[in-house]
């Protein structure tokens, strides 16, 4: 269980890294660039909260893990919702809907995340945290893509 955590716990600290540094979508004033950037704050200051409180679970049971599954479920359940009702211009349409459609797999992934430690199987946990992970790695590849567009526009 301690690797599994280890595993989630340096996934949130590179998910928050991520999120929280300054989108190229930046350069454009209002429209869609403006409300873009707006939601990844948004989304970075929910998790940030549930962040913390997993990474000071040194060494936690799944149990006291939990909250913290649920709580980043949460957040980005509500982020895939107020993403995925913006809608992108142009060229960044395509990686937008694949930013969206990957922020819901994480949210998918992480259903699993919570159940499986609630049944308290870590082999399956291993497996879906290393899903998610995978998925928030894709996530910010795409994100990334979706800046450049904006960007470039």
């Amino acid at each position: 269980m301690a690797v599994s955590f280890i595993v989630a716990a340096a996934m949130l600290a590179l998910f928050s890294l991520q999120v929280t540094t300054r989108s190229t979508a930046g350069s454009s004033s209002g429209g869609f660039a403006a409300d873009y950037r707006a939601e990844l704050e948004s989304f970075r200051t929910a998790t940030a909260d549930w962040q913390a409180k997993g990474q000071a679970l040194r060494n936690g049971s799944a149990a006291a893990v939990l909250p913290v599954y649920v709580g980043i479920r949460g957040a980005t359940d509500d982020a895939a919702k107020r993403l995925g009702a913006l809608h992108a211009p142009g060229r960044a349409s395509a990686d937008y809907s694949t930013l969206v459609r990957l922020l819901r797999a994480q949210s998918a992934a992480l259903g699993d995340v919570i159940t499986y430690a609630r049944a308290n199987q870590p082999k399956q946990l291993s497996g879906a945290l290393q899903r998610y992970a995978s998925l928030v790695s894709d996530w910010l590849t795409t994100r990334q893509k979706v800046d450049r567009d904006l960007a470039a526009s």
